[in-house]
């Protein structure tokens, strides 16, 4: 994770729940936070305005390469409930914010963009967003609540329950500032809930969507402090659970880890919780470079079909209608492995369960720690 950087502070040891961090969760909470863009709450969230802020036009979609003339596209004022804040239009983002430290208000639009990039690269070529996406940071929590209450309606609570973190829906990010260090990564998790919501257009099983925001969050400053390197592998609290839960023998079996949910987990235990979301981040990583290699072309070509509307149609085409309906309406099971990865899952699950001993053997922490691979000799 990122080093200490300059106006920080203490961090206390907070367990890390997917979506956002967080200290108590109910399930609704966690079933909103990685909602598609066909789900109610989804719906709900889009269709009450956001507050109003000076700048009103999309920004265009961002192009390859950004110099650091072309980031920032304008800075103007924003007021929200009488907070004076900032809205920074970069080419794929409006921020929304009233955070006043000065190294991460310029460091915010730098990460978004970066982070963009990784999205639609790191596990397929995947199309960019085709408008500007909203993300709002404030300063403190209670001027979160506010936000969230005038985004999503008052009839949406379950947000509240929500002690140190954030939540997406409808494509829009509602965080806060909860310290550089774990800011930055909740920027990065959320964010790929932010682009999927925008870009895919068939939902991914909950197990895929949150095993990819975990993916996602691993990354460290380079030696200026002024741009993010993405790392995968660089995620030391995802990796310290997993040893744990292999060294105790807590694992989730792959078939149960397809078919439950993070809040079915958390409903169970805290480090359940924990657990399942540290073998969904191994699990994407298991399918992008375990095996020899054998399911990375399978995970690419699901997010590519998702983007262009042809993951359903492909698990009919491959294992029938049923398994279809039942992907759309549970967003659970292995339905998409086995049409795109194979249907032999006893196969699978020993090829997972290896790749795990060798994520988590002796020596593999240090490597974590620096981004590199743990499966590398």
């Amino acid at each position: 994770m990122v080093e200490p950087t300059p106006n920080s502070e203490p961090r206390a040891r907070l367990p890390r729940y997917g979506s956002f961090l967080v200290l108590t969760a109910s399930c609704l909470t966690l079933l909103a936070c990685s909602s598609s863009p066909s789900d109610s709450t989804a719906s709900k969230g889009s269709s009450t305005p956001p507050p109003q802020s000076s700048t009103t036009a999309a920004a265009p979609a961002n192009p390859t390469v950004l110099g650091p003339e072309q980031l920032v596209l304008s800075t103007e004022p924003w007021t929200f409930a009488g907070r004076t804040g900032t809205t920074i239009t970069t080419p794929s983002y409006r921020l929304f914010t009233t955070v006043d430290w000065p190294w991460m208000i310029d460091s915010i639009p730098a990460f978004l963009e970066s982070a963009l990039q990784r999205y639609s690269t790191a596990l397929g070529e995947l199309p960019k967003p085709p408008h500007a996406m909203d993300t709002y940071m404030m300063a403190t929590r209670p001027q979160w609540v506010d936000l969230c209450r005038s985004l999503l309606g008052p009839d949406d609570r379950s947000f509240e329950q929500i002690q140190r973190g954030g939540v997406t829906l409808a494509g829009k990010a509602m965080l806060y500032n909860v310290g550089p260090r774990d800011t930055f990564s909740l920027v990065a998790h959320e964010g790929w809930h932010q682009y999927s919501q925008t870009v895919l257009r068939d939902p991914l099983p909950v197990w895929m969507e949150e095993g990819i925001a975990t993916y996602m969050e691993g990354y460290r400053w380079d030696r200026k402090r002024t741009k993010a390197e993405f790392q995968a592998w660089r995620n030391f609290e995802r990796f310290e659970a997993l040893r744990k839960a292999a060294g105790n023998n807590r694992l989730i079996p792959l078939d149960e880890l397809l078919n439950t949910t993070p809040q079915e987990q958390l409903g169970r235990s805290d480090e359940r919780a924990l657990t399942y979301y540290a073998q969904v981040w191994a699990l994407i990583h298991f399918m992008h470079e375990g095996a020899e290699g054998k399911y990375s072309k399978g995970l690419a070509d699901a997010l590519i079909d998702a983007s262009r509307a042809r993951l359903t149609q492909h698990i009919a085409d491959e294992l029938g209608g049923q398994a279809a309906r039942n992907h759309m309406m549970r967003r659970r099971g292995p339905q998409l492995f086995q049409a795109y990865c194979g249907t032999d899952m006893t196969a699978a699950a020993s090829e997972y369960r290896a790749f795990i001993e060798q994520v988590v053997r002796p020596g593999a922490g240090q490597r974590i720690s620096e981004g590199r691979s743990p499966l590398a000799k």
